[in-house]
């Protein structure tokens, strides 16, 4: 269900506690050491103020019968009391204040280490579904590393207070702190198993949470819900939703039950122990060996004794239950780049090395299959693109068209094979300079719900604020009418997701997404679908400036419409995941196999059924 490798290693329960308090530590140094100061004040606080409350009584015992009343011996534990008393409150209050502001900077720094490892997996991760259990897993639980910190150092502040309030105790009996610990035992114990348990639960059913959480999200799409609500097939995603949601309550429901029968028991456990406590006190106050003042101390302490055992068991249940998911989490941030199969394989010593694109790029008995799948979809494709040239692929839905393009695009690498660029293998060079030299639309572009500017900017990330560039980006593609009619033009949100946002068209996003692509002056353009979604007079717009806009590049472009390949000086034609023709427009209609058998068919579709 999660990534493992042969170096995954779970770590020991020291190392995860400080790798998470190092994580807490670097979201926020000032706030961490002001919680640190703010813990050992807290844990102090309590047992004085019992020692306080004691003095208290016995002075007031003793003060009691005598004719002259030393006010200062009565009423300087009581100022004191009182002084301790402000300095808790301040102190709790700043706490909490402190543990909120440590929560939001945690968790956001937490978010931003899991994205940025996210960002920088190959992606044949992105192909196995194991890696999205982990992400959400971990995704999800980021807040969890202050959750670990925060319960670790309330449970450091409890038990400092516990053995304070121990020690207070055991002047008055010793066996009193050692019958509170014996009957405490079996509660520390047991909160941890059932917390582990719980965590190990949730963790197996992440796949059936994310499922959940899907059809959470088509329930509430705005897209979804129009085929939802037409196909009215929301009776039947609600009903699989509460199915799911009942098969993870009932597993939960169970151990929760048997979490709360054991503690009833442990409870009644504990009061035997007080009772006993008590009963003894009472005993020796009535024989005159104990002071009043004690008698008060004795209850006191047992009572916050059993709230500290009682904390420091679920704290030590809640720490078990982070313990498995920071696991989790430090597994994913230590996933090795190859940890699932078929990762691109770069040697370190590619750092800064460009292709030469001045160069031909050719194909060399190229093979592929998506990782954890048997199949075939490129099969021994061999070609060459001359530098400048422009190149059509054409073929049915499935013939591996895009997959070709993504090997080009360096985003995969071939399991057999070789694609080279003037004569160095892809594998030899820098990815991130090869991305600055290549500029790409994909048909499945991305609709980013940011503004015009930044979504045509994200072309060429250093010239986002170049808006000269951006303009001459917009009018290449044909997007500056739409862009200029937006109510405030390239500082328009392009989404009704958002305040003042404004939706686009499948023709309008198509023209957005070219002019991201025409963002980078760039020896190699590769176009997969780029007039998809455009009605035939963009189109033919568009194409009218492609020989313009394609000058001096090699351009290699994908499309369905048969008629906009004639000025490709060269057609791939794929089938199947084989290349079986090449040649330009002139030679494929001469050679009369399947390149002009789907040219002919296109073409009869836009003929008049009386012609």
């Amino acid at each position: 269900m999660l990534i493992r490798t042969k170096s995954t290693q779970k770590l020991s329960t020291p190392r995860l506690f400080l790798r998470a308090m190092a994580l807490a530590w670097q979201a926020h140094p000032p706030l961490a050491a002001l919680s640190v100061v703010l813990i050992f004040l807290s844990a102090a606080i309590s047992p004085v103020q019992v020692w306080i409350f004691k003095l208290m009584i016995d002075n007031l015992t003793a003060l009691m019968g005598q004719e002259q009343v030393n006010w200062q011996v009565l009423l300087m534990p009581m100022a004191l009391y009182l002084i301790i008393w402000m300095i808790s409150q301040a102190a709790e209050s700043i706490e909490g204040q402190v543990r909120e502001l440590m929560a939001l900077r945690v968790r956001s720094h937490m978010q931003g280490i899991v994205y940025q490892k996210a960002a920088s997996l190959d992606i044949a991760f992105y192909e196995t579904p194991a890696f999205y259990n982990q992400l959400e897993l971990v995704r999800t639980g980021s807040y969890r590393v202050q959750s670990l910190v925060h319960q670790l150092a309330a449970t450091v502040r409890r038990t400092i207070t516990l053995v304070a309030l121990l020690f207070l105790l055991g002047q008055i009996n010793l066996w009193f702190p050692l019958i509170l610990i014996f009957v405490s035992l079996p509660h520390l114990t047991l909160q941890p198993h059932f917390a582990r348990q719980k965590a190990n639960l949730y963790i197996n059913r992440v796949p059936e949470q994310r499922m959940m959480d899907y059809i959470g999200w088509l329930l509430s799409d705005r897209d979804a819900v129009k085929e939802i609500r037409l196909f009215q097939i929301q009776d039947y995603l609600l009903d699989r939703y509460r199915r799911a949601r009942e098969r993870l309550f009932s597993h939960f429901a169970k151990i929760a039950l048997s979490q709360e029968k054991t503690t009833l028991l442990l409870t009644l456990l504990y009061l035997a122990g007080a009772v006993t406590i008590w009963v003894l006190t009472g005993l020796q106050t009535l024989a005159g060996t104990i002071s009043l003042g004690n008698v008060v101390l004795a209850f006191q302490t047992v009572e916050r004794i059993q709230a500290g055992f009682l904390f420091v068991g679920s704290a030590g249940g809640y720490v078990a239950e982070h313990t498995v998911y920071l696991n989790a989490l430090f597994e994913f941030l230590d996933l090795p780049p190859d940890a699932v199969p078929d990762t691109l394989a770069h040697a370190p010593e590619t750092a800064g090395v460009a292709a030469d694109l001045s160069g031909p790029i050719e194909f060399k008995h190229v093979s592929f299959r998506y990782p954890g799948t048997e199949k075939l979809v490129l099969n021994d494709i061999s070609f060459t693109i001359q530098p400048g040239e422009k190149v059509a692929l054409v073929g049915e839905n499935g013939s591996g068209k895009t997959t070709l393009i993504k090997l080009l695009t360096l985003l995969y690498d071939p399991i057999e094979g070789a694609v080279t660029i003037a004569g160095r293998n892809l594998r030899q060079v820098d990815p991130q300079m090869y991305y600055q030299q290549i500029g790409v639309i994909f048909q499945d572009f991305v609709q980013y719900r940011l503004t015009a500017k930044e979504n045509v900017g994200f072309g060429n990330l250093a010239e986002i604020e170049n808006m000269a560039r951006i303009r001459k980006a917009a009018e290449m593609s044909g997007a500056t009418e739409l862009i200029e009619r937006l109510p405030h033009q390239y500082e328009t949100v392009l989404s009704r997701y958002f305040e003042d946002g404004q939706d686009l068209s499948g023709g309008e996003w198509q023209k957005i997404a070219l002019a991201r692509a025409f963002m980078r002056d760039v020896p190699l353009l590769i176009l997969d679908e780029p007039t998809a979604a455009l009605d035939a007079y963009a189109e033919n717009a568009v194409y009218q400036r492609f020989a313009e806009l394609t000058q001096g590049r090699t351009t290699v472009f994908v499309t369905h419409r048969l008629s906009s390949v004639r000025q490709a000086e060269k057609i791939l034609v794929l089938k199947e995941g084989r290349l079986i023709e090449i040649g330009n427009h002139d030679e494929l209609m001469t050679l009369g196999g399947e390149y002009a058998d789907m040219f002919k068919l296109q073409a009869e579709r836009y003929q008049s059924p009386n012609s």
